[in-house]
């Protein structure tokens, strides 16, 4: 799809006053300043088509509610929907490397979700949805990478392109759970050794602030081929930093959990126009929330 960069410019004019009891009231535009004359112009045709952002589209159902869906298709159109983020779910052990019970039942629910509200085709990235974390996988890379494994499986026979697995989601956030950079590393290292994953990207470190993003990133991008971060917290100049650098390395950048718009924003700033990519790259998944 093409994505027009429109620039608004809002101009706020506040200077009423009102009257109390025939008593006139101050006013806080009575405290604004004159700011000095602008050094310089910036020019724009509001006509002119823009700039093209090919950039792939979708949704989440990490957060397991079939209305994120349903109004995404409805303000989006079902036809920019190209992916969509699904999960694993570490809060039981494998039964014969295979998942089992509640976490089958899920997974077909979010399955059932997708194929119901979008276009057959739409591929499929997973990440860690963890309401708890069982004991049977903390600091067990290859039970972690199984468990990938099996879901991606089920996934798959269902008809559903997996482009992207995430081992961890939100790991900064110890609480969780989850593990440390070095038990992502493993897992990945884990992963790399399964042929399902030889066309199927891995990702990380998915960090809730992005202050802790390249931390995450630079631990583990020797066996990552797509850099992920969220922006619940952290700095302008870390989100943006952390997309020019995976795409230096030569990554898919991602951004699979937009909390508003301004994500999206510095998204096709940094990781699709910027000159140094040779104006356009179109291969940042974008899922929304």
């Amino acid at each position: 799809m093409k994505t027009r960069i429109t620039f608004l410019i809002l101009a706020l004019f506040a200077s009423s006053f009102v009257f109390v009891q025939g008593q006139s009231v101050v006013s806080t535009s009575d405290f604004f300043v004159a700011q000095p004359a602008a050094d310089r112009m910036v020019a724009f045709d509001v006509e002119d088509e823009g700039v093209s952002t090919p950039i792939t589209w979708g949704l989440d159902l990490a957060w397991l509610d079939e209305n994120n869906i349903r109004r995404g298709v409805a303000f989006m159109g079902i036809d920019n929907v190209e992916v969509i983020r699904a999960s694993f779910q570490p809060i039981r052990p494998l039964v014969n490397d295979d998942i089992s019970e509640g976490q089958i039942d899920t997974l077909n629910w979010r399955l059932n979700i997708i194929e119901a509200r979008t276009n057959p085709g739409t591929k499929i990235t997973l990440n860690c949805d963890h309401p708890k974390v069982d004991s049977w996988y903390v600091g067990n890379a290859l039970r972690w990478a199984k468990l990938i494994d099996a879901t991606t499986r089920r996934v798959q026979e269902r008809g559903h392109e997996v482009i992207t697995v995430a081992p961890f989601n939100e790991p900064d956030y110890t609480q969780v759970g989850q593990g440390t950079k070095d038990d992502f590393y493993n897992i990945a290292g884990e992963l790399r050794q399964m042929s399902r994953f030889n066309n199927i990207r891995i990702s990380g470190g998915n960090t809730l602030n992005c202050d802790e993003a390249l931390p995450w990133y630079n631990h583990l991008k020797t066996r990552l081929d797509e850099g992920n971060t969220h922006q619940l917290a952290g700095s302008f100049d870390s989100y943006a930093n952390f997309f020019t650098e995976v795409r230096n390395n030569g990554h898919h950048a991602t951004a699979d959990e937009l909390h508003n718009v301004m994500e999206a924003m510095v998204g096709v700033e940094y990781i699709v126009c910027r000159p140094e990519y040779g104006g356009v790259q179109p291969n940042m998944p974008v899922v929304s929330l």
